[in-house]
């Protein structure tokens, strides 16, 4: 089985397939309760929400950007707890942790992860590093635009199209509009 994951602007979306069995799943607003000390973050599961004294929140939109904003992919997010904890991990950590909780199998198969055209080789390897540091050990990143032609190819297979046929992606999730 592979998976297909495409982290975009307000959440993630992920596919996989096999011989039998084929499924998407879409994740909106993806959060994360900021831990106590000594804890791990917790990913989208409501159940896990503090009732007694709420705690602030990360969201993996945020780790996103901050992630992008660094051009050498070494950006870190910090927080204080209610507890007066404070931590400031790499971003490409949370990236890799939340979608290791919202997608559990995807640390144990191939998975690409569709990236935005503007990221530059530094932030590839971090992102790849933080993967890798997290027990991903088949991961691979795909442009987006590319991902988005495979995928088109895929639904209507490629005996629609003529030999010299060209498919234009307008990209509107990334950062920037891309046209590939």
């Amino acid at each position: 089985m592979s998976f297909g994951i495409d982290i975009f602007s307000d959440g993630l979306i992920s596919s996989g397939g096999g011989e039998h069995n084929d499924w998407q799943k879409i994740e909106h607003g993806i959060i994360g309760l900021i831990p106590r000390q000594n804890e791990p973050i917790i990913w989208n599961n409501p159940r896990a929400y503090r009732r007694s004294k709420q705690g602030p929140y990360i969201s993996l939109t945020d780790a996103w950007f901050e992630f992008m904003i660094s051009e050498r992919g070494e950006s870190k997010c910090s927080w204080n707890n209610f507890e007066g904890y404070s931590d400031e991990p790499p971003a490409v950590n949370l990236i890799a942790d939340a979608i290791k909780q919202n997608i559990p199998q995807s640390d144990l198969e191939n998975t690409a992860i569709a990236i935005d055209n503007t990221l530059n080789e530094f932030q590839q390897d971090s992102l790849l590093k933080g993967f890798k540091n997290l027990g991903f050990t088949k991961v691979e990143l795909l442009w987006r635009p590319i991902a988005i032609c495979l995928h088109i190819l895929n639904q209507f297979g490629r005996d629609k199209f003529k030999e010299y046929d060209k498919i234009a992606i307008v990209d509107f999730d990334s950062y920037y509009p891309e046209l590939t």
